[in-house]
């Protein structure tokens, strides 16, 4: 698959930009547990 390398070589040169997806993804999950918490708060 061509397009598959590509995005391994876009990531490869900007490796800042994969840590803010990381980042992101973890601050995602975060938002997501503490929503979850408050919804069990509520019943």
């Amino acid at each position: 698959m061509p397009g598959k390398d590509k995005s391994n070589i876009s990531i490869n040169a900007n490796p800042t930009a994969t840590l803010e997806i990381e980042e992101f993804k973890n601050r995602m999950a975060q938002h997501r547990k503490d929503v979850v918490m408050k919804n069990k708060k509520k019943k």
